[in-house]
């Protein structure tokens, strides 16, 4: 009997033991990322490029060049999550808003997301903080909205500074989907621009925002 129930202990344990590498396999191997029920193209768009630099922090950082960093990181984190970002630019170059949205019209994207990083205007105390952008003058305002708060609700978890805007930007008002423009932080807030240079700190930014659409895309 006590020979029964040593064996029987035994084969828990390891059952047990069995579980729990089983278990922290396929975590490791998902990372805790849901992805998207479907799949989702997005178009993701690095604001400004060539003589368009954008805003140019005291340190001598380009928007454009910023842009383009973080974009490319997302890009190449979108596919972890059932999500093809298409991006409107890659390199340093001029790029128009009609260019932007014929690439999104040709990939049949179902949202556009164009990024960009504020500045601090001189004389003014350090500003931080990430602004979400809706065009309210769109037959997509309300879904782009919808998608303004999932963005805005996962950046709340994060911890991320978030207030939302809705502003008559011809690259958000002419779109045919749903579409939002991100302002991540201010460049010459020293961990707002950490976000970005940082690659550890804009891989869960990026991550932050692909769940967001994810969780957007789910529940549409």
């Amino acid at each position: 009997m006590q020979h029964q129930s040593f064996n029987k202990t035994i084969f828990n344990v390891i059952l047990l033991l069995l579980v729990c590498l089983y278990s922290c396999n396929k975590s490791k191997e998902a990372h805790g990322i849901i992805k998207a029920n479907k799949s989702l193209v997005i178009v993701v768009d690095a604001a400004h490029g060539g003589s368009d630099t954008g805003t140019i922090s005291e340190a001598g950082y380009f928007e454009k060049d910023l842009m383009i960093v973080l974009c490319n990181k997302f890009a190449s984190l979108a596919k972890e999550y059932n999500i093809t970002a298409v991006p409107t630019r890659t390199t340093d170059k001029n790029t128009t808003t009609d260019e932007r949205i014929a690439i999104a019209d040709a990939s049949e994207a179902a949202v556009f997301l164009s990024f960009h990083i504020n500045r601090i205007v001189p004389g003014k105390p350090v500003s931080s903080g990430y602004e979400i952008i809706v065009a309210d003058n769109t037959p997509f305002y309300v879904k782009s909205k919808e998608l303004a708060s999932q963005l805005i609700a996962g950046f709340h978890v994060a911890n991320t500074q978030t207030i939302y805007t809705e502003k008559n930007v011809i690259i958000l008002a002419t779109n045919a989907r749903p579409a939002i423009a991100i302002e991540c932080g201010f460049q010459d807030n020293p961990e707002d621009l950490a976000t970005i240079l940082d690659e550890k700190k804009l891989e869960v930014m990026c991550r932050g925002v692909l769940s967001s659409i994810v969780a957007y895309s789910n529940t549409h």
